[in-house]
């Protein structure tokens, strides 16, 4: 009677598979969205120098917000529409607590954080020590003959 052996993988090696499976899906998803890297690191440094300057600790990105600011401000370009989205609570990571939303039309990232800046609502979420991560989206289109950029700032609180 013959034996087959059968090769088995160390549990070192598998788990090496799923780390790598996983940051293939971590890029694909970030391929997926419209917004330009530049453009989302400039508005989270925006937002990080607005709190150092005042002692507030920094928010961290995370990548499910993100995700969900990249596809609405899609649809915010999309429609030529201005709006918050009517569900704040969609595609927000397990955990989070409390949730705010900055949304911005303009002809530029830095004008439009100077817009957010200069609104006490807007403001307020982007100084808020309580939050503690990021999305952000800032998508570039053509509306009303004008190429602007839309902007989502999703913040939330994961203690």
């Amino acid at each position: 009677m013959e034996t087959e052996v059968v090769p088995t993988r160390s549990r070192k090696v598998r788990r090496g598979y799923k780390f790598v499976l996983l940051l293939g899906l971590a890029a694909l998803i970030a391929s997926a969205c419209e917004t330009a890297r530049p453009d989302a690191e400039a508005l989270i440094n925006l937002v990080n120098n607005e709190r150092y300057s005042r002692s507030i600790p920094f928010v961290v990105e995370n990548i499910d917000l993100a995700v969900e600011a990249d596809r609405w401000a899609v649809e915010m370009r999309n429609s030529c529409t201005l709006k918050h989205r009517p569900d704040l609570s969609v595609g927000l990571p397990p955990g989070w607590t409390v949730v705010a939303e900055n949304v911005g039309v303009g002809s530029s990232v830095g004008g439009v954080h100077d817009a957010f800046m200069g609104s006490s609502e807007h403001r307020g979420h982007i100084l808020n020590s309580g939050f503690t991560n990021l999305g952000v989206g800032a998508v570039w289109g053509n509306c009303f003959g004008s190429h602007q950029v839309w902007i989502v700032e999703i913040f939330i609180r994961i203690p």
